[in-house]
Formats: structure tokens, C-alpha cells, sequence
């Protein structure tokens, strides 16, 4: 286990890579270096010390403590990409599709969520409080929102290349 999976919150994980002289820059170009040489290595065919599901989890880690500033369970993370087996992730990544764990989590408008750059407007927030907000459910009714946020699903994340955003201007050419 690495130094992410033994920190719980994210004072810890600041104070003890600062403590260590490690900046935030220098860990994301870590795990960058990491998942490149990672790739390289499948290339060419060389057998890595840790497994495939090992490697996908442990970066999964990585990710959630970049992001939330913690860590989760990734038992269904594990088993769902075990339930699927190491070609089939394999056929998902030549069609630059990457499976990921979005965690049992809710937002919230003060939430302190490190990675979380684009948020939703205050009216979002009161339409939210107010019951405006609606979804279908599976029987196709209308039910009103009270929490947003992640129900802690596997799913695959589409990672060709996207238009920079643009405060909702973006476009797709």
C-alpha cells in the first residue's frame, strides 16, 4: 500500500507530502510518469511486478485522493474489472475508453473537494432546496431531487480528446 492508501483526510495528505518536501505538482507528475511507463510497458510486452487489476485499482487510489483528498472501498471497482477480465479492459483502452470508480458520495455547495474546478451556480443550489429538480425513474415517473451526487458505480470514462472548456462555449469540431 502506498502513502495514499494510509491517509484519511486531506489535512493528512497535505501536511505529510509537505512535510516530505513533495509539492501537489510534483505528485500529479508522478502519477502521470507512472501511468505512461505503466503503458509503455504493456507495449512491449514486459510483465509488470503488480497485476493488471492491482495497477488499475492503485491508480483508481491515486485518483480519488487527487480529486476528494481521500480514499474508498474499491471492492466493486476490483470485482466488476475481474468480472470482465484483462482483455476486455484491454479491447476498452484501444477504443480510449478507461473504466473508473465514481465513489458513494454527496455534493454540496460548500463541500471542500480539491479537484472540483467547475461547480454549479448558487441557483442550482436553490432550485435543488426548493424541489424544482426532477429526474425520471426506472417506471418513467418524475421524482424531485434532494441530493446530488454518486450512488459508487463502475463505469467507463470516454478519454479522446475533448474542447479545452470555455465557461459552456466549447464546441466539438
Amino acid at each position: 500500500m502506498g502513502i495514499f492508501g494510509t491517509l484519511e483526510r486531506t489535512t493528512d495528505l497535505q501536511s505529510k507530502l509537505e512535510a516530505g518536501g513533495v509539492t501537489e505538482k510534483m505528485v500529479r507528475a508522478s502519477l502521470s510518469d507512472a501511468e505512461i511507463l505503466g503503458r509503455v510497458a504493456i507495449a512491449f510486452g514486459v510483465e509488470s511486478t503488480t497485476g493488471w487489476l492491482d495497477r488499475l485499482v492503485q491508480a483508481e487510489k491515486a485518483v480519488h485522493c487527487a480529486f476528494f483528498g481521500r480514499t474508498f472501498d474499491l471492492s466493486q471497482f476490483r470485482s466488476t474489472l475481474e468480472r470482465y477480465g484483462e482483455d476486455r479492459v484491454k479491447k476498452w483502452a484501444e477504443l480510449g475508453l478507461e473504466p473508473h470508480y465514481l465513489p458513494e458520495w454527496t455534493f454540496s455547495p460548500d463541500a471542500k473537494v480539491r479537484g472540483w474546478k467547475v461547480r454549479p451556480e448558487p441557483w442550482f443550489w436553490e432550485q435543488l432546496a426548493a424541489g424544482n429538480i426532477k429526474r425520471r425513474n426506472a417506471a418513467g415517473e418524475l421524482e424531485t431531487i434532494t441530493a446530488v451526487g454518486f450512488d459508487g458505480a463502475t463505469l467507463l470514462i470516454d478519454t479522446r480528446c475533448n474542447p479545452v472548456y470555455d465557461n459552456g462555449r466549447q464546441m466539438f469540431l
